[in-house]
């Protein structure tokens, strides 16, 4: 396995570790739910936009 390749998986769990917080801490009610809802969400977005930019770069390495 690549060293691009795991940072690949690395990125790819982080997605999903932040998906996963976002929908729980949704479906919490209450004023919390708005402003830690939208941060997860935000890393979420972010995050992808990394693994979607490595595996962009693992493909060009090889």
């Amino acid at each position: 396995m690549s060293v691009w390749m795991l940072l690949v998986l690395v990125a790819l769990a982080a997605t999903v570790y932040s998906f996963v917080c976002g929908v729980s801490t949704m479906a919490v009610d209450g004023e919390v739910r708005h402003v830690s809802g939208e941060k997860w969400m935000f890393l979420r977005v972010g995050f992808q936009a990394l693994t979607a930019a490595l595996v962009l770069v693992a493909l060009a390495m090889e």
